[in-house]
């Protein structure tokens, strides 16, 4: 039997901190094998410095459900601290995903009319 090289989910973070709100962009894919990077971002966000969070999903290609359970969980354990975590700009298929697990009401950044 061939080894065969299974191609490597690589997700990428930048962060952008202004006003209290930390803005955590993704770009890539979401799933088990690459959430790892966003785990440790989420664990490390400071009360001191930032009351919200937002997800950027613009360029994400991909979530599966360990990508939604780890902003589930993110979401949890940043309330405990006093901190908002929301979603934006997901792309279709983080959509349907967030749809279809009736997690978009809690997860989404909803804008409001001034």
């Amino acid at each position: 039997m061939d080894d065969i090289d299974a191609p490597t989910a690589t997700l990428t973070t930048a962060l952008d901190l202004s006003a209290e709100r930390l803005v955590i962009k993704l770009a890539g894919e979401i799933d088990m094998a690459s959430v790892d990077p966003l785990i440790r971002t989420l664990d490390a966000v400071d009360e001191h410095v930032a009351t919200s969070v937002v997800v950027d999903l613009d360029e994400v290609t991909f979530i599966d459900s360990s990508g939604l359970r780890t902003l589930l969980v993110g979401r949890d354990e940043l309330a405990e601290r006093g901190i908002d975590l929301m979603v934006r700009n997901p792309q279709p298929q983080a959509v349907r995903l967030l749809t279809i697990t009736c997690t978009e009401d809690i997860l989404l950044e909803r804008h409001h009319a001034s």
